[in-house]
């Protein structure tokens, strides 16, 4: 079974640090990438997109890396609601 380069490549940008491709056999990698993506998320609009983005990928793997992502997703959406939620 051949598959093309751009399936199992996932190109992760985040803005101020620059671009860089991640295979999809790398799952460490892309958890990484896609926990500082979460982590550089301004506000709770912009976490939200994110997190739907990373949820179509996810289908892709196990449980436990989604599980693992969907942590550090509810951590940050913590951290912004108690951010702003003090702002008032």
């Amino acid at each position: 079974m051949s598959t093309s380069p751009s399936t199992n490549v996932l190109w992760v940008h985040i803005e101020g640090l620059g671009g860089y491709f991640i295979s999809y056999r790398k799952l460490e990698q892309w958890i990484a990438a896609c926990r500082t993506l979460i982590r550089f998320c301004p506000n709770l609009e912009t976490l939200n997109t994110l997190w739907l983005l990373i949820y179509q990928e996810s289908q892709r793997y196990t449980k436990e890396g989604f599980s693992r992502l969907e942590a550090i997703w509810q951590q940050r959406q913590t951290d912004l609601r108690d951010r702003y939620g003090k702002m008032r």
